[in-house]
C-alpha cells in the first residue's frame, strides 16, 4: 500500500526513542519510560538486529505512526532460525482510517526479508486484529489460554507503579521476600523441553529479559520458574515436565503472591503446551489473545510455534 501523500516513513533508529514515546503516549494515554524502550530495542546481542521498523511522520514532521518488529530466535524443527516479534503497533488518534500501519507494516515486512528474517508473528489486539488478518495477510491458527487464580491480599502491587517512590519501596520489599528463596539462573523453554517448537533461549536473551526491574526468577524445591510482578504475579515459565505435579507449585506460588501484594496468578500459554496440559487440570482457561504469524520464506512455517509468557515483547 502507497503511503499517503501527506506523510513519509523513516526506518526506526536510537535518535528516535523520543518520537516513539510521542506516539505511544497519545495512542494509549499513558506513559513509558524512555529508557525501557531503548533496551526493548537492543534485541543485537541475541539476533544480531535491531530496530526493525517505521516511524511515520506527518509533513509538518509530527510523529504520528509506529510499526515495527523484535529480532528473535526461534528453534524450529530442532533448528535455530531467524524470526520476529511484531509489536507496538501504534498510531495518534487523529491519524487512524489513512492506512498508516499498513504501510508501515509493508515497509517493515520488506526490511525483514532484506534482513533475512524468516517469518513474523505476534498477537494482535482486538482492534488490531481485522487490518492483520484482512489487510496484511496474516494466518490465525489458535488463541493464547489465560489461566488465573484469585489470591486473597492487598492490591498493592497494583498501585504501586503510579509512584516511582513507592514503586522503590514495594520493589525492596518484592526483593526482600525473594531473599528467602534460592535464585534462578537461565533456563530452558518448557516448550522446546517438551518436544515442540517455541522461542530459542539462550544466556543473551534472558539477560535482555531479566534487565526489567520488574521481572524475577526464582527456585521452589527442584522448579525453576520466572515471573513479572505487575499487579498480577504473571508467570513467564517454568521448568516442568509431563511427569511433574504442578499444584504443589501452585500452592508455593499462591503463598508468594500474597506476600507480595498480587491478587492473583496469571498464566498466558498456546494450547497443547505441557503448561497449559497441566493448568487446564485445575481450572478451565479463558480466551487469551489470537496467535498470527505471516511467513516471510516459503521453505519455513510458523504454524507449530508454541508459547509462554516469556516469548512475549510485553513481558
Amino acid at each position: 500500500m502507497v503511503l499517503n501523500s501527506e506523510y513519509y516513513a523513516e526506518r526506526m533508529n536510537d535518535d528516535k526513542i523520543i518520537d516513539f514515546i510521542s506516539i505511544y503516549r497519545e495512542a494509549f494515554n499513558r506513559e513509558i519510560a524512555i529508557d525501557v524502550q531503548k533496551k526493548k530495542f537492543k534485541t543485537s546481542s541475541f539476533s544480531g538486529l535491531e530496530n526493525i521498523g517505521y516511524v511515520v511522520y506527518h509533513l509538518s514532521g509530527e510523529p504520528v505512526t509506529f510499526y515495527g518488529v523484535y529480532p528473535i530466535i526461534a528453534s524450529l524443527n530442532e533448528k535455530k532460525v531467524l524470526i520476529a516479534q511484531s509489536g507496538d503497533t501504534m498510531t495518534k488518534p487523529d491519524h487512524i482510517g489513512l492506512g498508516l500501519i499498513i504501510s508501515a507494516a509493508e515497509m517493515t515486512y520488506d526490511l525483514s526479508r532484506k534482513s533475512a528474517i524468516n517469518g513474523i508473528f505476534g498477537f494482535p489486539s482486538p482492534s488490531s486484529y481485522p487490518v492483520f488478518k484482512r489487510k496484511l495477510n496474516w494466518k490465525f491458527v489458535d488463541a493464547l489460554r489465560k489461566y488465573k487464580f484469585f489470591v486473597p491480599t492487598l492490591p498493592l502491587a497494583v498501585f504501586a507503579p503510579k509512584s516511582k517512590f513507592f514503586n522503590g519501596i514495594y520493589l525492596g520489599w518484592v526483593r526482600m521476600m525473594l531473599s528467602f528463596y534460592k535464585k534462578s539462573d537461565l533456563f530452558e523453554s518448557s516448550v522446546i523441553a517438551n518436544g515442540q517448537d517455541g522461542i530459542f533461549r539462550d544466556k543473551d536473551f534472558w539477560n535482555y529479559k531479566m534487565s526489567s526491574k520488574n521481572n524475577f526468577a526464582i527456585r521452589i524445591g527442584s522448579t525453576n520458574l520466572v515471573f513479572k510482578t505487575n499487579g498480577l504475579l504473571s508467570i513467564g515459565d517454568i521448568s516442568i515436565d509431563r511427569q511433574s505435579a504442578i499444584k504443589p507449585i501452585l500452592r508455593k506460588l499462591r503463598w508468594l503472591s500474597f506476600l507480595t501484594f498480587n491478587s492473583g496468578i496469571v498464566f498466558y500459554v498456546s494450547p497443547g503446551t505441557v503448561l497449559d496440559e497441566k493448568l487446564s487440570g485445575l481450572k478451565r482457561s479463558s480466551k487469551g489473545l489470537p496467535i498470527g504469524f505471516l511467513n516471510l520464506n516459503d521453505k519455513i512455517d510458523l504454524a507449530a510455534l508454541k508459547f509462554t509468557y516469556f516469548d512475549f515483547d510485553t513481558f
